[in-house]
This record gives structure tokens, sequence and C-alpha cells, in this order.
């Protein structure tokens, strides 16, 4: 194991995962937390919860890195549910990193590339949509369901407003359905998500695009799986993703 501190573990991670390229509407990095705390262990989540704490403490790990932090849009006061979200790590010495839009996207790591690895679907073969990729295959709907069960269980909704035969498939995970219009420039006849709303859902089935829902949260798992192995195989450092929801929107 290579010794490291929380503030080295970040700027490998800033590095890694190219943070600064991306405008997102959240914190990326360290959400709390001293830099020079020396790493005893890593928890990666999807969502932050307090009961990740409290699975760190018993883990002997002092760092929790998940996908969605404590802030987002504007800065929050200190109040309420914020300062017992804040007040339960610094009680406790756990440090909190968070990366969004960068997990993502990225192509090794994120959310989008564990979907598409799931499917068996070469890396040298996906072509960058904005925080996620599209790809040509020749596939079926069905078979799309049928192979990310075995990773992200049954999908919420499966709508086949084509003809169910998938040639261009495109991948965003979490809330993604304002992207229809990058998907109809680039051809893209099946979409996977998260989760889209009602004027969206008429709108994919006014162009006839077919679409699998997975849920916000289920479809963004793949990337703190993958990091956490990324952690301990680059660092020695003990790191495991704990999935905090047993049933989750």
């Amino acid at each position: 194991m290579i010794n490291m501190t929380v503030g080295e573990l970040e700027k490998y991670l800033n590095e890694y995962l190219k943070a600064s390229e991306f405008e997102d509407f959240t914190f990326n990095g360290i959400n709390i937390g001293k830099r020079d705390w020396e790493i005893k262990g890593v928890i990666t989540a999807t969502d932050y919860e307090r009961s990740l704490v409290d699975v760190a403490k018993n883990e002997n790990a002092n760092v929790i890195i998940v996908h969605h932090g404590l802030w987002w849009g504007k800065p929050y006061t200190i109040t309420d549910e914020v300062y017992d979200d804040m007040a339960y790590l610094m009680k406790r010495d756990v440090a909190l990193l968070s990366y969004h839009l960068p997990l993502d996207a990225h192509p090794e790591v994120g959310n989008n590339a564990y979907i598409l690895g799931a499917l068996g679907i070469e890396p040298d073969r996906w072509q960058p949509m904005d925080v996620g990729f599209y790809v040509d295959v020749d596939i079926t709907v069905a078979d799309i369901v049928a192979k990310l069960e075995k990773v992200l269980g049954m999908p919420k909704d499966v709508w086949e407003f084509g003809d169910g035969n998938v040639r261009r498939l495109g991948v965003i995970s979490g809330a993604g359905g304002s992207f229809l219009g990058t998907l109809l420039d680039l051809g893209v006849d099946t979409y996977i998500t998260g989760e889209i709303s009602y004027p969206q859902w008429r709108d994919f089935r006014r162009y006839g695009i077919n679409v699998l829902l997975y849920g916000h949260y289920k479809s963004e798992t793949g990337g703190p799986i993958l990091l956490s192995k990324h952690i301990e195989k680059q660092f020695g450092i003990k790191s495991q993703f704990v999935d905090i929801y047993e049933r989750a929107m």
C-alpha cells in the first residue's frame, strides 16, 4: 500500500478525471476534510448519506468518494441538514470528496463506460456524446435488457418507440431527458438513461426513439464501482463500493 494523503488523492483524481474541463453545477473535489490526513481506506458510493460514515469507521476507512456530494447550485448556508451532514463527518474525522460530471463522462471509470462495458462493447468503438457515448451496433432492445440485468437489474421502463432493432445506441446516465436534440443530430435510435420527465417522454415518443430507463441512482452506480477498483489497483489502498439503497429512484 502506498502512503497517500487526502490532498494527494484529490490531486490525482482531479487530473485523472479531468475535473477542470467540466462546467459543472456542483463541486468536484474535496467537500470537507483535511488534505494532510493520511488515507487509511476508501469508501465509494453514488450518494452521500450519514450511514456511509458509519460504514467507513467500521471498515477503518477515513475517505468517502461519491458521485452526488453535499452542494448543488448556489452556495448553501451551513444550517439544518447541511450542518448535520458536515458535523457528522467532522466529528469522526472522515473526508468527503465528490465527482459529478467527470465521473459520468470518464471513458475508463465513468458511469456510462460501466454500462457500455457491461454490454460487451469495446471502448475503441465508442464516440463521445456530451457526458456520455454513442456507438453503432446490431442488436435488439431485448438483447440490451438481458445483458444489463446482471449489473443493473431490470429496467424501470422500456419504451420501444422504434422497431426494437438497435443500430445506433446512446448512453447518458442519470437525468438524461434534455439531450434529445443531440440524439437526433447524431441519429441515435435507442437510448439508455436513468430518468426522463413526462414532457420529454412525449418527445421521445414523437421521434420514435427507443428508451430504456434504469433509474437515476442505479444508472450511476457503475462509476463509483469502477473508481473504487481503480484506486485499490493503482495505489493498493483498501477501497470498496457501498450500495446504500435497497430500493432507489
